[in-house]
């Protein structure tokens, strides 16, 4: 009995710590925290004081969403803390969260500037607006097909992005995607598209350039040459390009598409 008078039951371990009960037997289970000394005949466990620093440390690995089995090597049921192993585990977290972060405030700033660029022009009329230079990766669609909602372009466009290699170093968050169409003297040709975030192989350049551009309902890409008519020499060739734009507050069953026509 001298020898668990001098040991923190696990209730007191548990309310010095901040950890429930529940935690510090989950911790044992895991082979992180093994009490010190549990009592033969009812199974109490004890802790020593010593050991509440264990805590500490399993707790700050939950706080920086280590997970708790990655720890097993750092702690030791000897006493034995490998801080070194300890900090770099915890510092490749954190920086993986400061890049989760980073990523998200891009995502927050083009937002912004998405509902900025909706507020600026009202939907209907005609406008003008400078774009830079885009690449896409396209599906044609065949020449007998038009753009209609009835063939699900949606799906191809989500089954294009996923297939797209995914690149760390680029910077994906305003990358477009939508339908294209080619009005040329050989005709008219269509394509979904997913824009890609640099020059690659067998993707589409898109010039940079002054476009003409209008707010209105999704599929209007077909109707580009009537709609643009008082802008475009006739028998012009150009290319349109459709892609949903993002308001404050959207309809996800109607969103809002900007049409964009240049002529080449």
């Amino acid at each position: 009995m001298n020898r668990k008078h001098k040991l923190l039951s696990i209730g007191e371990a548990a309310r010095l710590t901040g950890a429930s009960v529940k935690s510090l037997r989950y911790y044992e289970q895991l082979n992180l925290l093994k009490p010190a000394y549990v009592a033969p005949d009812s199974g109490y466990r004890y802790y020593t004081t010593n050991q509440l620093y264990i805590v500490g440390i399993i707790k700050f690995a939950i706080e920086m969403d280590i997970p708790l089995k990655e720890i097993s090597h750092i702690l030791n049921n000897d006493g034995i803390v490998n801080f070194q192993a300890l900090s770099s585990l915890a510092k490749e977290v954190a920086n993986k969260k400061i890049q989760v972060l980073e990523h998200g405030l891009k995502f927050v700033a083009f937002f912004e500037q998405q509902f900025a660029l909706y507020e600026k022009y009202p939907i209907g009329p005609i406008y003008t607006r400078q774009i830079p230079e885009k690449f896409l990766y396209v599906i044609p669609i065949p020449h007998n097909k038009a753009f209609d909602k009835k063939l699900q372009y949606e799906d191809e466009v989500i089954n294009l992005f996923f297939d797209l290699p995914y690149d760390e170093t680029s910077d994906n968050v305003s990358l477009e995607h939508g339908l294209l169409l080619e009005h040329s003297p050989d005709g008219v040709k269509r394509y979904v598209f997913v824009e890609v975030p640099k020059r690659k192989a067998n993707y589409r350049p898109i010039p940079a350039g002054s476009y003409l551009c209008r707010k209105g309902d999704a599929y209007s890409i077909e109707h580009s040459q009537e709609i643009f008519a008082d802008c475009l020499a006739k028998d012009q060739p150009f290319i349109a390009i459709e892609t949903e734009i993002i308001s404050a507050e959207i309809n996800i069953n109607n969103p809002v598409n900007e049409l964009r026509v240049i002529a080449l």
